[in-house]
């Protein structure tokens, strides 16, 4: 996108010489970067200047004078200068084409897509309005515990007090999160709990999407979301802090986005295995998929072989009524994992849960902790007997964790690497907090 967003900008001969000086240097310093494949004139303003009202607040004379201006930088300036310096890439006026309030924002350009979080829809609905290329959507939750802490006194650490409003940039965030968690989780009564929450409910909703747009390939060929960061501490969109601390949002995305990746789509009782692989070549790979209780019986085991995965490509891989693989348990108390594996090595790992964690039977399981020290940093193991729902670990020293707000099935060891900033001077101490203790 050139730099110009949700705002009128001025038609003038000073002006817009200033901003085709702009353009012409930043088209020369980026066009060597085979990622851009479109030079985007303006974020929202066609949308907001004909949809949002804008209009109203001038006389008739000014809104022509208005839309002139408009014409003349996005449709005339920019596109000659893109045209000649960008060596063919294309131009494209304004993101997105067709607002949220147009059938054809999911049949032609791209799409920001808001009715989940300011329609108040539900996530599901990603998996129903699915557009040729998502440039915007996003849900709110709160940066990690250690951030609130940092612009906070104790008194400070509710939901609603002046210090919490104040670093929310949203005026109906909390409503709107409460809203939200409270449709698919229990309502935590700590507020240390809530943050903890508002960041699973944020990333599971958000993975609702990504996996929507990649099932949905070719129809759907781009996902990006609102928002990466942040620039001060608050509770926004983003999936990492200002700190650089990783929300769940932005582990979960790094596996949502794994080149190769094994989607499952649940309809009715229709349970469906999507194969994705976003490779230039195609992959043969092997496609192991087990349900267990949460107690660590195995109900079913189904493995395929030798599935080709073609380049840039979606499709069902395999296909199976739900019930079958529950073996007459509850889906509350049961959880599928889908494994892809490509010469004997899982490429992609993804637990399915029929139900949301509020309606699941979560157990009291018997967490182990083991710490070890290697030359990349320290290893941190979680063992369960049972199994322990979005784990998350943490420390009060700086640095980042390989993993986190992860599931650890019954019996099972996951490991994840902690990188400190500075090397430590002493022993660690981690913290295990998982959403068992919350239900």
């Amino acid at each position: 996108d050139f730099m110009y967003a949700c705002a009128l900008y001025p038609g003038g001969g000073r002006f817009l010489k200033n901003a085709a000086r702009e353009a012409i240097e930043q088209i020369e310093r980026l066009r060597q970067h085979p990622s851009v494949v479109l030079w985007c004139g303006n974020n929202e303003n066609n949308e907001a200047w004909h949809h949002w009202g804008w209009q109203m607040q001038f006389t008739e004379a000014q809104r022509a004078q208005l839309w002139r201006d408009y014409r003349t930088m996005f449709n005339e300036l920019l596109p000659t200068y893109v045209e000649q310096f960008s060596g063919g890439v294309p131009y494209w006026e304004s993101s997105p084409k067709f607002g949220r309030g147009n059938s054809k924002s999911t049949s032609e350009g791209d799409s920001h897509y808001w009715g989940v979080w300011h329609d108040e829809e539900p996530f599901d609905v990603f998996n129903k309005k699915v557009p040729r290329f998502m440039s915007e959507f996003g849900f709110q939750s709160f940066p990690e515990w250690r951030t609130i802490e940092s612009f906070t006194n104790e008194s400070d650490r509710t939901l609603e007090s002046k210090v919490m409003l104040a670093h929310q940039k949203h005026p109906r965030g909390n409503a709107l999160i409460a809203e939200y968690m409270k449709r698919d989780y229990h309502a935590p009564k700590k507020f240390e709990d809530f943050v903890y929450v508002s960041q699973l409910l944020q990333a599971e909703g958000m993975r609702t999407g990504f996996e929507a747009h990649r099932r949905n390939k070719p129809y759907c060929m781009g996902t990006l979301y609102w928002q990466l960061n942040d620039v001060w501490p608050v509770a926004s969109w983003s999936s990492i802090d200002c700190f650089g601390h990783w929300k769940a949002l932005h582990y979960y995305a790094k596996e949502a986005f794994s080149p190769l990746a094994a989607l499952p789509m649940l309809e009715n009782d229709r349970f469906q295995v999507y194969g994705v692989n976003d490779k230039p070549d195609a992959d043969t790979v092997t496609l192991r998929v087990r349900t267990m209780n949460f107690e660590g019986k195995v109900l079913s085991t189904h493995v395929m072989e030798n599935i080709i995965l073609k380049p840039d490509s979606s499709r069902v891989i395999w296909e199976n009524p739900y019930t079958d693989l529950l073996q007459k348990e509850k889906p509350e108390s049961c959880v599928t994992e889908i494994i892809l594996e490509k010469g004997g090595i899982e490429r992609y790992r993804r637990l399915f849960y029929a139900v949301p964690p509020k309606k699941m039977k979560l157990p009291s399981p018997k967490i182990e902790v083991e710490i070890s020290t290697t030359d990349k940093g320290i290893l941190v193991s979680i063992l369960s007997d049972k199994l322990a729902k979005n784990v998350m670990v943490g420390t009060t020293l700086k640095g980042r964790f390989s993993n986190n707000y992860f599931d650890v099935l019954p019996g099972q060891k996951v490991s994840v690497l902690f990188t400190p900033d500075v090397k430590p001077s002493g022993d660690i101490q981690f913290t295990v907090k998982s959403l068992n203790e919350l239900n």
